[in-house]
């Protein structure tokens, strides 16, 4: 470990490869690193081959534009915590976590990156990664995001925005579970229920036969439309028809 108790690093502006390649160092204390003024804390970590885990969730990092390279070969690195760092200004990613061949999940849920330009190889040689959440990622703008996913495990799940990641998600692992934020965002849950309702359509044009026709087509071999019912409020009474 190493004793950073004394230092006074708030008016410093890069870290780049503070600790790099420092192949002995199991533990860092983060909460005495002041990020304020920082920039660039790119290769920071990068190399320590014994770390197991890393908390940077104190990071003020609200000025930061680079963090590439930041735990790049940390082989035993198992965990990492994130919290809500801003990364609001982050433009380079790119082998932020490259051969991390300890880590099973990410949790990058609360990076929005709007300037985001590289993110190239970014889980590139995590072979135990199998959890990997980009659900705020902002990829509107990246420009290189080249072997982004290689030499993943061939099973895993990914939650991802197709709205904000349109471009990466052709390089996500066809074996993969994907989940689309986007989607689920937009889709309403409700109770379970075996009843559709139809409203604001010309009912002088369309009778019950015709709804038959057309609930009937997205039925499947199991699956049995029994009835089906029109209700004509403006004549107060119901007609309906059924079909088995």
């Amino acid at each position: 470990s190493v004793d950073l108790s004394k230092f006074d690093t708030s008016k410093v502006q890069i870290f780049e490869d503070m600790f790099e390649y420092c192949s002995s160092l199991e533990s860092v204390d983060t909460k005495y690193i002041k990020t304020d003024s920082a920039y660039d804390i790119s290769g920071m970590f990068k190399g320590c081959s014994s770390l197991t885990s890393v908390d940077i969730s104190s990071f003020n990092t609200e000025n930061l534009r680079d963090i590439s390279y930041l735990f790049f070969q940390c082989t035993e690195l198992e965990y990492v915590n994130f919290g809500k760092i801003d990364t609001e200004f982050i433009f380079a990613m790119e082998y932020m976590l490259a051969n991390c061949t300890s880590l099973t999940e990410v949790d990058l849920s609360n990076f929005d990156t709007p300037e985001l330009s590289t993110i190239q190889n970014l889980f590139y040689g995590c072979t135990s990664l199998t959890d990997i959440d980009i659900s705020n990622l902002d990829c509107s703008y990246v420009e290189v995001y080249d072997d982004l996913f290689i030499d993943l495990p061939t099973k895993g799940t990914i939650k991802f925005n197709s709205n904000k990641c349109s471009k990466i998600i052709g390089m996500i692992p066809a074996t993969w579970d994907k989940k689309d934020e986007e989607i689920e965002e937009n889709i309403p849950m409700g109770q379970e229920t075996s009843r559709i309702a139809i409203q604001n359509i010309d009912w002088s044009n369309i009778h019950a036969l015709d709804l038959y026709v057309l609930l009937n087509s997205f039925c499947g071999h199991v699956t049995i439309l029994l009835v089906i019912v029109t209700c004509l409020h403006i004549f107060q009474n119901c007609c309906h028809s059924s079909v088995a």
